[in-house]
């Protein structure tokens, strides 16, 4: 029995090991502002279709007085983006890992830092097959035991038609402030034998995966018809329009800010006193959904030339009982909720300053208290149906003929229809 419970421990830890989970994250603190997109499309979400003639463009920050060798590596992942069981021959034509070459120091910056950038696919490592991608940037040979940085990307193929829609909530209570995504695929020009067990649907609200809708069934079965028609696990809280800020130059005060002062350590950008929007009529305003675009005006190379900037932010409001309050930035997917805004009785406002590099901005404020750990926006952010959202809708199939999980279909739809 002794020799039974040891190997199926040792299986377990070997398990352990293969079955590594690929999120968007940090593991390096000297590392800053990571980004991933499609090429020509800085704004984008990190999709491309399978054999592109356009790559996902990678760009991250080292703060360090000499440049680090780091090297990536491509991992295919299941729609739980756990890596696959596949060689690394399965699924890309290329070599395994590749070093990181295009590497440059910043120019004319106060605060200094040394930028890394490449491109995937490209003429070294080509993917061969759809799926949910994780790029993992580390330095020496092990990618699990040097890891400083990941991604997560989707490539994908459109084997199936799509039919989306955005809709008030089909719970009468939830209508006025929660978003139903109801879809329908057309599966006629694609053979899907076991659809219960081998098709799985992933949906994501402005590219976000923490709070993604996963394995979602068809509710209705047709021939050469899936009908998702859900009522309340294909919801999403609509939120509200993203706050904005805008520092492309330090020269003039853009969107939100007050005021910009050069201090010995650095730029420091002073926005605006900022209101919690959770008992204010829903007002419609352009925003990114959250994401983030490098820019300083006055720079030939934005990537290397954009300052690093303290930006302060406050929330006026009284102190709230038995509450946290966090920012929430693009940087928050990688890092997850650490940038804690504290209350200064002073001002009445919850305060913090946080280093970002010069470009456009959207934020957010999230309480947390021992009810809602993951963020909570009702207070200060407010949830409306009006609120204009993209979402995307996923759908994975586990081809069994490759032992592994293929993306045959990704389809864009705005809650706006824009």
């Amino acid at each position: 029995m002794k020799y039974i419970a040891l190997t199926f421990l040792l299986l377990a830890l070997i398990n352990v090991t293969i079955a590594q989970n690929i999120q968007n994250k940090i593991f390096d603190t000297k590392i800053r502002t990571p980004l991933a997109f499609p090429e020509q499309n800085p704004v984008g979400y990190p999709m491309i279709e399978l054999n592109s003639a356009l790559g996902i463009e990678f760009h991250f920050d080292l703060f360090n007085e000499e440049r680090e060798d780091y090297r990536y590596s491509v991992f295919h992942c299941d729609h739980n983006w756990n890596v696959s069981p596949l060689n690394t021959s399965e699924y890309l034509t290329g070599f395994p890992w590749t070093e990181i070459t295009d590497v440059d120091y910043s120019f004319n910056t106060q605060i200094e830092f040394i930028h890394y950038q490449w491109v995937f696919p490209n003429d070294l490592c080509v993917p061969t097959r759809s799926g949910n991608y994780g790029v993992v940037v580390y330095k020496g040979d092990d990618p699990w035991k040097g890891m400083v940085l990941s991604y997560r990307v989707v490539i994908y193929e459109n084997l199936i038609g799509v039919n989306a829609a955005v809709t008030n909530s089909s719970i009468v209570g939830e209508r006025f402030r929660k978003q139903e995504i109801d879809f329908s695929f057309n599966t006629a020009g694609y053979y899907m034998p076991s659809v219960q067990n081998d098709l799985h649907v992933v949906v994501l609200q402005n590219g976000n995966w923490n709070n993604a809708i996963f394995n979602l069934k068809p509710t209705f079965i047709k021939p050469g018809e899936l009908i998702y028609d859900h009522n309340g696990i294909n919801n999403f809280d609509g939120l509200n329009e993203w706050r904005a800020f805008e520092v492309k130059s330090t020269k003039f005060a853009g969107i939100q800010v007050n005021n910009i002062i050069l201090e010995p350590d650095g730029w420091h950008v002073y926005l605006r006193p900022d209101l919690p929007k959770g008992t204010r009529a829903y007002q419609t305003d352009f925003d990114l959904n959250g994401r983030t675009f490098i820019k300083n005006d006055l720079a030939d190379d934005t990537h290397l030339e954009a300052e690093y900037v303290y930006v302060h932010f406050s929330l006026s409001t009284p102190k709230i009982s038995e509450n946290k309050v966090f920012l929430v930035t693009s940087e928050t997917d990688f890092t997850g909720l650490v940038d804690e805004c504290m209350y200064n009785p002073e001002t009445k406002a919850y305060e913090v300053k946080k280093l970002m590099k010069q470009g456009y901005y959207n934020y957010r404020f999230a309480t947390i208290n021992l009810f809602n750990v993951k963020g909570d926006y009702s207070f200060t952010e407010g949830s409306f149906m009006e609120a204009e959202n993209d979402y995307h809708i996923i759908s994975y199939y586990f081809d069994r003929s490759l032992g592994s999980d293929r993306i045959i279909a990704v389809s864009p739809v705005n809650s706006t229809g824009r």
